[in-house]
């Protein structure tokens, strides 16, 4: 019985070290990766070409490719696409899940001067419609919240709508934060925002967006949601279009590639309506097709300019 006891004992202190530590390791993942949760498909992979065209995608998850691997991201398939016809392209993955787009006019500034692109392709806008509920409309905050494990357990285990709610909670505390609301519908933790709110704030905020890309000597592209559906969608695709008339845009609506590959590719859709590597493929032939014919990359083929110092 004292030998069980012991061994008990041990194994036992076993198990707490082993929380510890892996709390102390989730503490200091929750530090790093927020900087890191940024697919750069190209970075440094390769040296410079001559010629080169730098391109940015800044956005959302849909920018990011959640649920699909890197490479099968859109613009990591804009690249290929380009590449494989003649355009030496290098393409950056700046998206991250979540973004909203006043996050993506406050982040910008750091990705322009990084990367120096020559065109920035925009992508933003679903993340407007939610905004965190205030501090009395929250529910109290339990003690299990700050601990890691805990939130790890909920996310695995207690999962809503197939995301967990710390998750959303996370994403929601960290979404927008402009001003005054009218017309919210509470959605248990989070609350939506108005039709009309989510289009003037995405609106509002594409134009200073424009403005710093401009102003860093790059040529700015808008893209549309390709699947609009509800009226916030719609909404937001609408604001996306408005922008591009409004500042002199160029803006591919990608609704329409949608409706015209509807009908002969299947899978377009993940199950949490993210689009599939099928769908980003088609949304990176749109792009590469609108960058060429509007002259915003050169054409396939041109040659690299001369080297410094040549004949």
């Amino acid at each position: 019985m004292k030998v069980f006891a012991q061994r008990l004992l041990l194994v036992t202190f076993g198990l707490v070290l082993a929380a510890v530590a892996l709390e102390g390791l989730l503490r200091l993942a929750a530090a790093i990766l927020p900087q890191r949760l940024q697919r750069a498909v190209t970075r440094q992979e390769r040296p410079p070409e001559p010629g080169e065209v730098r391109i940015l995608c800044v956005g959302d998850s849909h920018t990011y490719g959640v649920g699909v691997a890197p490479e099968e991201s859109y613009p990591a398939q804009l690249e290929q696409v380009l590449r494989a016809r003649g355009v030496r392209a290098r393409v950056v993955n700046a998206g991250v899940p979540g973004q909203n787009s006043g996050q993506v006019r406050e982040q910008l500034q750091a990705k322009l001067d990084e990367y120096h692109p020559q065109v920035v392709v925009i992508w933003v806008g679903a993340n407007n419609q939610w905004l965190p509920l205030d501090d009395a409309g929250a529910p109290a905050p339990r003690w299990t919240d700050g601990i890691r494990l805990f939130r790890l357990a909920r996310l695995l285990f207690s999962r809503i709508e197939g995301v967990s709610g710390d998750f959303r909670r996370d994403l929601d505390v960290a979404n927008a934060n402009h001003g005054e609301t009218t017309q919210q519908l509470g959605t248990g933790k989070r609350q939506l925002r108005s039709v009309e709110v989510t289009a003037d704030i995405t609106k509002q905020d594409l134009g200073p967006i424009v403005a710093q890309i401009r102003a860093a000597g790059a040529t700015p592209v808008l893209l549309t949601y390709p699947v609009t559906l509800g009226p916030l969608l719609a909404a937001i695709d609408g604001a996306i279009v408005a922008a591009g008339a409004a500042d002199k845009v160029r803006v591919v609506d990608l609704r329409v590639m949608a409706r015209r590959h509807l009908p002969r590719v299947g899978g377009l859709l993940l199950p949490d309506m993210h689009p599939a590597p099928r769908m980003y493929r088609a949304i990176g032939w749109e792009i590469a097709r609108a960058f060429v014919r509007d002259g915003i990359v050169p054409p396939p083929g041109t040659p690299p300019p001369p080297a410094a110092g040549g004949s």
